[in-house]
């Protein structure tokens, strides 16, 4: 949206805006977002950042935000593409074997519906099939993240039934670029003693590589220094670098291996940044969802060791920090400021509303498919 335009506009339209774009997070389980929801949550920013922080969500979550409807129109893309499916679609996927193989996330089951609708429309088939009559597998899901969901869940189903010479096509809506690579290449240490062939495919792909000189291409929050100084260490005579906001250095003082693994962005020089409004503004909400997050982590006396300001990440550091969300569940991977908080629980959740709240995992629901076949 040109400048002019946004400029023009008031905090509250913002609002409505982001509002209409989740309407269907979470549809019929929780109530439906409205503008005054959205401003709930943004008034538990400074007020001198809250409008930046508008319109940079806004403008993220029509980037990264997966509808069901987008859902709905990339399976059904793939499902006709010659690539994947040949060219009689009809007679591939009805030999396909339809992997169920996660415990506890619901978004295989949530996945594997979408698809099984659309190929019983399109070629009179569903997704009940576990085993496979011409040695093709799908393995679906929502979206890859550190990779480890995929990598364990189909590194376990190899080894656990013994599987060989088959091909087995991973599907999801959208990909963070280091998850899938790190999967890829552990599966591929596997597969390739047992002749399977992993071909993956994916609507968006996240650039999440934090090295130097990829600044304005990482598509997830990598903050530059957040505000504060430096000063000369009295124990070891070199300067440190000391956070001005209470909470970022009350995280620092008790995760250590955090503060060492903070590798700041380089601030971009041009204009406009990839992914968001602008450099100014992309700046100012790395450093507002960091503070809050840190905040948020002070909360708990005894946090999972995952859990960091930006999101939960296996690897020491602010945290994983996605921008992608879906339509029937945030990830736990995004910042804590857009998910964490139960106002109608009891401290310390109840002391953050979250834009968008989170279900946790339950049992996987296996009742929601009919099952034919097991391996």
């Amino acid at each position: 949206m040109p400048v002019a335009a946004i400029a023009a506009e008031s905090e509250d339209d913002i609002a409505d805006s982001i509002a209409d774009k989740i309407k269907d997070y979470r549809e019929g389980e929780i109530d439906v977002p409205t503008g005054e929801h959205v401003r709930r949550w943004a008034g538990q920013f400074d007020p001198l950042v809250q409008r930046s922080i508008l319109v940079e969500t806004r403008h993220f979550l029509e980037k990264r935000y997966i509808s069901k409807g987008i859902a709905e129109n990339f399976i059904s893309g793939l499902s006709r593409n010659s690539n994947l499916a040949g060219r009689n679609p009809a007679t591939f996927w009805a030999g396909v074997g339809f992997l169920r193989l996660q415990e506890r996330s619901q978004s295989q089951c949530d996945m594997l519906a979408i698809l099984s609708d659309v190929l019983c429309n399109a070629f009179g088939v569903t997704c009940a099939r576990q085993t496979a009559a011409n040695g093709v597998y799908v393995y679906i899901d929502d979206a890859i993240f550190s990779g480890r969901q995929v990598l364990d869940d189909l590194r376990r189903w190899i080894n656990g039934w013994d599987i060989s010479d088959c091909t087995v096509h991973v599907i999801c809506i959208g990909s963070h670029k280091s998850g899938r690579w790190y999967a890829a290449r552990e599966l591929g240490r596997i597969a390739g003693l047992r002749q399977i062939d992993i071909r993956w495919w994916f609507d968006a792909e996240i650039e999440d590589w934090r090295k130097e000189g990829n600044g304005e291409k990482v598509d997830v929050l990598w903050p530059t220094y957040p505000p504060g100084k430096w000063c000369l260490s009295k124990n070891k005579g070199v300067y440190q670098y000391v956070p001005s906001d209470q909470y970022v250095n009350n995280w620092w003082t008790k995760c250590p291996d955090d503060a060492k693994k903070f590798n700041p962005r380089p601030p971009f020089n041009g204009e406009r940044n990839l992914g968001f409004e602008s450099e100014a503004g992309r700046g100012i909400l790395e450093q507002a969802f960091l503070q809050r997050g840190a905040y948020i982590c002070s909360l708990s006396e005894n946090p999972n060791k995952n859990m960091h300001p930006l999101g939960y990440h296996k690897l020491n550091g602010p945290g994983c920090g996605t921008l992608l969300t879906t339509y029937r569940n945030c990830p736990n991977n995004a910042p804590l400021v857009l998910w964490w908080g139960d106002q109608d629980a009891s401290y310390p959740l109840n002391q953050w509303y979250p834009l968008m709240p989170r279900r946790t995992r339950t049992a996987n629901r296996v009742d929601d498919l009919p099952e034919e076949n097991a391996f």
